[in-house]
Formats: structure tokens, C-alpha cells, sequence
């Protein structure tokens, strides 16, 4: 379970089931300006507030009419989710706990995300688009497991520039310490791995796109392909055995820590036919 996904029967406020701004603002405005904060703030039993339930469900008016509100970004924007979970294989392959989701880990599309983005004060953006969860995932990892292209690109594009493509995805953005996944790794669509591609292709050599697709240095020595191979991700699986030789040979070929091809890890008759 992932940001952005919710069980059933969670005790919550008739503002985080508010379907549009009109609605939101008849509701806060009723509780009075001295209980405003508190009702704007409430966490359900999840700990998800009425912004993280809008960004999530792509209420726009709702979170737009939410972050004109006069309440500090650290209580409003930089509130966190508390909610613990283990996360599918389909996810991320593991067990691992993750809660700490701030309101853009939610964002449901992009125009979402700009609003957020936009409410954040300029000494604090920063910090606020790359704010980590518990299992150190940003807005950008999420939405990549998610397959969500158009938070992919508004995302990687407001990395600083002039940087080293390379080193941002293999070094600065790689997850988990033990299985040092990248956002190619990650990606739940084609289109997802393709943006991811094009995205270090520009002002890099072909030398360096190489080397993030054979990216191996977990624990588990797992490339791109392995992990799209082992959830059956055809789509990605697709894209990238779409590239020319030698490279293709070596992502057919290469071998995990137990000495696993991608087509041994293959889960999807589909995916095994394609390599």
C-alpha cells in the first residue's frame, strides 16, 4: 500500500468528504474562525487530513479553496500521514513500513501538484518536494510506482540544474539502502521508463543512459529489467528491450546476486515470450 490508497471504515470529518470547494468552505466556515485550524487539520484514523484526501481524489477547487486559508505551511502543507503499512510486492518488492506521507505524496495529477508546489514559501519549496516518507520515497518515487507520467515529468523537471543526470538517478534518488532501486526500477509503465530515459538522454552520452539501464548495485544486483520481469510489467519489460545491441544482449544476460537472468525472475507468459 502506497500513498494514495486507503482501507475501509476510518473514522473522518464531512470536510475530507467534501467534493468541491463551495462545499469545503461552507463547512470550515461554519465551525468559526477559532475552531478553523482544527477542523482544516483534522487527521482520521489514518492520520490523512481533509488536504492529503483531496490531493488523492483530484479535488482541486478543494485544495485550492484549503491552501487559501491563513494556516501555516508546516501545519497544513508539511502535515504527515502517521498511517503504517507494509507495502506489496507489487509496490516494492518488500516489506518495508512506510508512513510520513506529506499532502504532495497524495497529489493526484499534476495541475494538483502545481497548486501545492506554489503554496510552498520559497525558503521551504524545496524542502517540500523532496521531503522523504519513512521508507525515504519522495513525491517523485511514488508517483513513478504509481505510473503516473505527468507528476513524473512536472517532478524531474524542477530538479536544479546544471546536474549530472546520471548521478541524480544512481545516486541522489536511489531508494532503500539495502536494495538501491533507482526511479527506473521503480516504474510501473512504459511510458513512466521512457520519460525516465529521455529525461537522463539530454546532455548526457549514450555511455551513461547504459549505465542506469544495467544499474545493479543492490543487494540483490537486480537491473531495471529483473524488477519489471519479476511483477510482470510487460509494458516496461517492452520498452526496454526496444533498444538496439549490444545493450539489449546485456540486459537479457545479466545476472542477479543468485545468478538469475531477467527471464529466469519472468512471471507473465508475455514477458517470457518477449525476451
Amino acid at each position: 500500500m502506497i500513498a494514495g490508497e486507503q482501507e475501509e471504515g476510518m473514522e473522518d470529518s464531512a470536510l475530507h468528504h467534501a467534493d468541491n470547494g463551495e462545499i469545503a468552505q461552507m463547512i470550515v466556515e461554519a465551525a468559526g474562525s477559532a475552531q478553523q485550524d482544527q477542523v482544516v487539520c483534522y487527521q482520521d484514523e489514518q492520520n490523512l487530513s481533509p488536504l492529503h484526501t483531496a490531493a488523492w481524489h483530484g479535488r482541486e477547487d478543494v485544495v485550492q479553496f484549503l491552501l487559501s486559508l491563513d494556516i501555516p505551511e508546516e501545519e497544513l502543507l508539511f502535515l504527515e500521514d502517521g498511517e503504517e503499512f507494509e507495502l506489496s510486492e507489487e509496490d516494492d518488492g518488500g516489506t518495508a513500513k512506510q508512513n510520513g506521507n506529506n499532502a504532495l505524496h497524495y497529489a493526484a495529477n499534476r495541475s494538483i501538484a502545481e497548486l501545492l508546489v506554489n503554496a510552498a514559501s520559497d525558503d521551504s519549496r524545496d524542502n517540500f518536494i523532496w521531503s522523504c516518507n519513512r521508507a525515504d520515497f519522495t513525491a517523485l518515487h511514488v508517483a513513478c510506482m504509481k505510473g503516473k507520467d505527468d507528476l513524473v515529468r512536472y517532478y524531474l523537471s524542477l530538479i536544479d540544474e546544471p546536474r549530472n543526470r546520471l548521478e541524480v538517478l544512481c545516486e541522489d534518488l536511489v531508494v532503500d539502502k539495502v536494495f538501491n532501486h533507482t526511479l527506473l526500477h521503480l516504474a510501473r509503465t512504459r511510458q513512466v521508463a521512457r520519460t525516465i530515459i529521455e529525461y537522463v538522454s539530454k546532455g548526457t552520452s549514450e555511455k551513461e543512459v547504459h549505465k542506469l539501464m544495467t544499474y545493479s548495485e543492490g543487494f540483490e544486483q537486480e537491473t531495471a529489467l529483473h524488477t519489471a520481469s519479476k511483477r510482470g510489467r510487460v509494458g516496461v519489460v517492452n520498452y526496454l528491450l526496444s533498444f538496439k545491441e549490444p545493450l539489449r544482449s546485456r540486459l537479457v544476460n545479466a545476472k542477479d546476486r543468485m545468478h538469475n537472468t531477467p527471464l529466469h525472475l519472468s512471471r507473465n507468459s508475455n514477458i517470457t515470450k518477449s525476451i
